[in-house]
C-alpha cells in the first residue's frame, strides 16, 4: 500500500509542477480567465515544456536531484502566482460536480494500483532502462549509438522518465512515468462531460475531450489479448513512448477542432496561446517518438494555416501568431537534432539524411540497418528485414494479427462514417463547417498513410486509430443533428454518445485490482535480472554483455549485447566522454559483432548471412546451406569481388554426392552458374553497387533431408551443401 500511496503522490507533485509550468507560459500571452480550455492547455504545454527544457539541461548535466528540485520550484512559482484563479475553479469543480471531484482520489489509487505490475515489455529490457540509467548519470554522450543502436533514438521521453527516477518515493520511473499523463487525459475527460453537462463554453471541444474517456479508460483497464511483446499493461507502466505520442495526439486534435470550428468564442489572445501549444505539443511530441512526425507536422499545417487565412490579410496579426509557434519549432526541434548529432552523428537517426561528418557518427551501414530492422519488424517478426522489405509476402499474417487496440476504434470509425454518409445529401448541413470538420480529420488520415508505409506496427500509429474513430463519430453526431434539427445536438444527446462509445469500447475489464503479484523489498515485482560476461575490447574498454538474451535490462553501464572489438572511448577511462567505433570493419547488420564464423571477407565489405543457413557447426568446421542462402553485404562504392566456395558435403536426392552446380542471383537476378565439387574451390565473380546488395546462392539438384535419404541419418533438416570456406575477395 506504501508503494500505491507513493505512485499517486509522484503523479500529483508532477502534476502540479506540469499544471505550474503551464501557467507561466499562460502568462505570456494574456488570454483572458483561467477556464477549463485554459487549465487543460496549461497542464500539456507545462508537461511538454518540462521535457524541452531537459533536453536543454541534459547538454550539460545529468538529469538530477537539482534538475527535479529546480523543475518543482519553477512549477510552484506558476502554481502561487495563479492561486486565486485555481482556487475559483476548484470551488466550481466543488459545487457543480462534487461526486466526480471525489471520485478522482479513488481513481487515482486504483491506476497506481494497475501501474504496479510487472515489467514484461521486451524494449523496456532491450534499451529504455539503459537510456534511462544514461540519462541519470551522465549529461548527453557522444557517440553513445556506438554501443547501442537504440540509445541514439533520442527519445526525449527518457529524460522524463530519468527525472520522475529522482522522486524519492516514486517507485521508479517504469512503475510511475506512464500514469501521470493517462491520469490528465482522463481527468480531462471527466472534466469536459462535466463541463458539457453543465453548458461549457466551447461545447465541441468538450464534446470531444468527453469522447475520450473511452481511450482513456481502456488504455487503463489494459489491452485485450496481451502477449510478451505487447502486455496487456503496457501502456500504464513500461515506460513506453507509445503512450505520450497517444496521448499527445489525442490533445493536439482537440487544440486542432478548437482552431477550426471554435474561433470565433475564443478571446483575442487566445488564438496566439493556442497557436503556441500546439506548436509545443507538436515538436515535443516529434522528440518523444519519431513516428510522430506525420500527424504533428499536418496537424500544425492545418491549425496554423486556418488561423493565419482567417487573419488575412493582417500583416501584424499573422506575426502574432506565427513569431512564438516558429521560434517554439526551431528552439525545441533544433536542440533535438543537435541532440541526435551528439549521439549519433546524424540529425534523426536512425535516418541517415543530414549525416555530420564527427569523428563518433555510427557507421553508415549501421544506421541504415537499424531503420531497415524499425520497418521490417513492424511488418513480421523474426525474419531478417532482407527478406521481408523487398515484397509483399508479409501482408497476409500481417493482416491476421491486427490486435483488438486496432479494431475497436475502427468499429467506432465505420459507424460513425456509415451515419455520417446517410445525413450528406441534407439540406440544412452546414457545408463550411463540415470541410473544416473534415480538414480537422486530415492529419489522422495522413499519418495512417505514413504508418502504413514506414513501419506499421500498431504501437507506432499513437493516437491514428482513436482520432479518426472517434472523429468520425464526433462528425456523425455533429451531421445528424443539423439534418434533423438544423443546428448542433443537444447536450443530452452528446452524453448520451459518450455513454454509447463507452459501452462499446468496454474499456473496463477485470481483474480490476492487481493482486498476487511476486515483489520485491520495495513492495513492487522484480526486474529480471539476466546473466552476464565481461569482454574487452581492442582498446581495453570493458563492457558488461548480457548472455543468452539481447537485453541488459538494469544492468550496471556500459551495457550492450552488441560488444563489437573496434569500440573505444573517446577519451580513455572517462564514459562521458563517448564512444567512437573505429573504422577498421565494416558492419552490415546491427546484431553482428564479428564475420560469421567460416565467413572471410575485406575489413571495408559487410558481410551478414540472414536467411537460408543452419548455425556453423564448429567440430566439423561447416556450415549447410538450405534451399536457398542468402549473403547480404555492404560497400560504400560499388565494386567487383571474388565469391570462394568451398563444398564439404553435398547432398543429392539419393544422398551424398561429389559435386553439383551452384547458380548465383544478385537482388534476384541471375548473374553465374558453376560447378561445384567437394574439397575444391569455386570462384564466382560478383558486381556489387554501393549499399547493400542481396546475393542468393542455390543448388541446382535443390535440398533434401538427410534422414530421408541416407540410412541411419537421423538429422531432419532440409539441406542442399556443407560449405566449409566462404571466401569474398576484391578483383
Amino acid at each position: 500500500m506504501i508503494t500505491i500511496l507513493g505512485i499517486a503522490l509522484t503523479w500529483l507533485v508532477l502534476g502540479l509542477a506540469s499544471l505550474g509550468v503551464g501557467l507561466l507560459l499562460r502568462r505570456l500571452f494574456r488570454p483572458g480567465p483561467l477556464d477549463l480550455l485554459g487549465l487543460c492547455v496549461a497542464f500539456w504545454t507545462g508537461w511538454a515544456a518540462i521535457v524541452a527544457l531537459l533536453q536543454i539541461w541534459h547538454l550539460a548535466l545529468p538529469v538530477n536531484r537539482v534538475a527535479l528540485v529546480l523543475t518543482l520550484i519553477i512549477g510552484a512559482t506558476g502554481l502561487l502566482l495563479a492561486a486565486r484563479p485555481l482556487a475559483g475553479l476548484a470551488r466550481e469543480g466543488v459545487r457543480r460536480a462534487p461526486v466526480l471531484v471525489i471520485l478522482l482520489i479513488p481513481t487515482l489509487l486504483w491506476m497506481a494500483n494497475r501501474s504496479t505490475g510487472p515489467a514484461q515489455f521486451f524494449d523496456l529490457g532491450l534499451y529504455y532502462l539503459q537510456a534511462v540509467q544514461w540519462n541519470s548519470n551522465y549529461p548527453i554522450v557522444p557517440g553513445l549509438g556506438n554501443l547501442h543502436g537504440r540509445l541514439a533514438f533520442n527519445s526525449a521521453y527518457f529524460l522524463y522518465g530519468a527525472l520522475v527516477d529522482q522522486v524519492p518515493f516514486a517507485a521508479g520511473a517504469v512503475h510511475a512515468a506512464n500514469g501521470l499523463l493517462l491520469f490528465a487525459l482522463l481527468a480531462q475527460s471527466v472534466a469536459a462531460i462535466a463541463a458539457l453537462a453543465a453548458g461549457a463554453r466551447l461545447p465541441r471541444f468538450a464534446f470531444w475531450n468527453s469522447l475520450t474517456v473511452a481511450p482513456a479508460l481502456y488504455l487503463i483497464s489494459g489491452l485485450e489479448g496481451g502477449t510478451a511483446e505487447l502486455p496487456a499493461l503496457l501502456y500504464l507502466h513500461g515506460l513506453a513512448p507509445d503512450l505520450p505520442i497517444l496521448v499527445l495526439g489525442l490533445v493536439l486534435a482537440g487544440l486542432c477542432l478548437v482552431l477550426l470550428l471554435e474561433a470565433r468564442a475564443l478571446a483575442p489572445g487566445e488564438h496566439a496561446y493556442l497557436c503556441f501549444a500546439l506548436a509545443l505539443l507538436a515538436c515535443v511530441g516529434v522528440a518523444v517518438k519519431l513516428s510522430f512526425v506525420a500527424f504533428a507536422v499536418v496537424t500544425l499545417v492545418v491549425g496554423l494555416g486556418v488561423t493565419l487565412w482567417r487573419q488575412w490579410p493582417g500583416r501584424p496579426a499573422w506575426l502574432a501568431l506565427l513569431a512564438p509557434p516558429l521560434a517554439c519549432a526551431l528552439l525545441v526541434g533544433g536542440v533535438w537534432m543537435a541532440r541526435g548529432v551528439i549521439l549519433s552523428g546524424y540529425p534523426a537517426y536512425p535516418s541517415t539524411l543530414g549525416a555530420l561528418p564527427v569523428p563518433w557518427r555510427v557507421p553508415t551501414a549501421l544506421a541504415l540497418s537499424e531503420a531497415n530492422w524499425v520497418r521490417s519488424w513492424s511488418r513480421q517478426r523474426d525474419l531478417h528485414w532482407s527478406v521481408v522489405l523487398d515484397n509483399w509476402a508479409w501482408l497476409r499474417p500481417w493482416l491476421a494479427t491486427v490486435p483488438p487496440p486496432v479494431l475497436r476504434p475502427l468499429n467506432l470509425a465505420l459507424v460513425g462514417g456509415l451515419l455520417g454518409a446517410a445525413t450528406l445529401g441534407g439540406p440544412r448541413l452546414p457545408w463550411r463547417q463540415i470541410s473544416l470538420a473534415t480538414l480537422w480529420l486530415l492529419p489522422a488520415l495522413v499519418a495512417l498513410v505514413f504508418w502504413f508505409v514506414s513501419a506499421p506496427d500498431y504501437r507506432f500509429a499513437g493516437a491514428v486509430f482513436w482520432v479518426i474513430g472517434l472523429g468520425l463519430m464526433w462528425l456523425a453526431v455533429e451531421g445528424i443533428a443539423h439534418h434533423l434539427a438544423g443546428g448542433p445536438p443537444p447536450v443530452a444527446v452528446r452524453l448520451a454518445v459518450v455513454a454509447l462509445v463507452l459501452l462499446f469500447v468496454a474499456p473496463v475489464r477485470p481483474p480490476l485490482l492487481l493482486a498476487g503479484v511476486a515483489v520485491s523489498p520495495d513492495g513492487l515485482p522484480p526486474l529480471p535480472a539476466p546473466p552476464y560476461t565481461s569482454v574487452t575490447t581492442i582498446s581495453g574498454l570493458s563492457l558488461l554483455v548480457p548472455v543468452g538474451t539481447n537485453q541488459c535490462w538494469a544492468l550496471p553501464l556500459p551495457c550492450t549485447p552488441y560488444a563489437r572489438p573496434e569500440l573505444r572511448l573517446r577519451e580513455p577511462g572517462n564514459l562521458a566522454g563517448g564512444f567512437i567505433l573505429d573504422a577498421t570493419r565494416e558492419y552490415v547488420d546491427i546484431h553482428g559483432s564479428d564475420l560469421p564464423p567460416a565467413v572471410s571477407a575485406p575489413a571495408n565489405l559487410g558481410v551478414a548471412l540472414p536467411a537460408g543457413w543452419y548455425d556453423y557447426e564448429a567440430e566439423r568446421g561447416v556450415r549447410w546451406m538450405q534451399d536457398e542462402g542468402m549473403l547480404l553485404l555492404y560497400s560504400d562504392t560499388p565494386r567487383r569481388l571474388w565469391l570462394a566456395l568451398q563444398p564439404a558435403s553435398i547432398l543429392g536426392p539419393a544422398g551424398l554426392v561429389d559435386h553439383d552446380r551452384v547458380s548465383v542471383a544478385i537482388e534476384g537476378a541471375p548473374v553465374a552458374i558453376a560447378d561445384v565439387r567437394v574439397g575444391r574451390v569455386t570462384l564466382l565473380p560478383l558486381a556489387i553497387a554501393a549499399g547493400f546488395s542481396r546475393v542468393s546462392l542455390r543448388l541446382e539438384g535443390g535440398a533434401h533431408v538427410p534422414a530421408e535419404v541416407i540410412a541411419g541419418s537421423g538429422d531432419a533438416r532440409r539441406v542442399s551443401l556443407a560449405l566449409s570456406k566462404i571466401e569474398l575477395s576484391d578483383e
